[in-house]
């Protein structure tokens, strides 16, 4: 998959959500509170990123993930995705599944090979604390259908600590709700 596929995908979710003219689309910011764990292991990590919901069961999201080595290496990994979140009762329990995920390696020390696409799954609960604020623990499986399993070999070669499987607690602030209404 090439950088002009991610990009054709991303202005698709762009058309999506203006598709959606009769509703209200509710834009969010996240990020994700589980970085306490880089404290114990050997990488920085951080995530925060940017959604919509645009029905009640939908949602799309755009999350941006960075990891660096720390035990060692001076490699930097950026990871992307667009993300369907469905909601299949409305509320509570979601799964969320990427349309792409791109990794990229940056830095002086990047690999030769240092774009590489991956597929995840994840699986949470969504507990809104009020209109603005919601709470969400989830479980992230990288590469779920076993078909990258070269390329996530090949990145757990520069960093070590890159999970197959990993847990976040995302905090979700609502800044916004668009309404086509004239």
């Amino acid at each position: 998959m090439s950088k002009r596929t991610f990009f054709i995908i991303l202005f698709a979710v762009i058309c999506l959500l203006s598709v959606n003219a009769e509703q209200v689309a509710d834009l969010y910011a996240f990020t994700d509170l589980a970085l306490i764990q880089s404290a114990f292991i050997s990488h920085l990590y951080c995530s925060a990123g940017i959604g919509a919901t645009v029905e009640k069961e939908l949602s799309i999201e755009i999350p941006v993930s960075l990891y660096a080595d720390t035990g060692g290496g001076n490699e930097i990994l950026l990871e992307s995705s667009v993300n369907v979140v469905v909601f299949p009762w409305s509320c509570g329990p979601y799964i969320s599944l990427s349309l792409i995920d791109l990794i990229a390696f940056l830095g002086d020390y990047a690999p030769k090979d240092s774009i590489h696409y991956l597929s995840t799954i994840a699986f949470g609960y969504n507990w809104e604390v009020n209109d603005r604020w919601a709470v969400s623990p989830r479980v992230t499986i990288h590469d779920p259908s076993v078909m990258y399993e070269e390329t996530l070999s090949y990145i757990r070669g520069f960093i070590p600590t890159f999970p197959k499987v990993s847990f976040s607690l995302y905090i979700r602030y609502s800044f916004a709700k668009l309404s086509a209404e004239t």
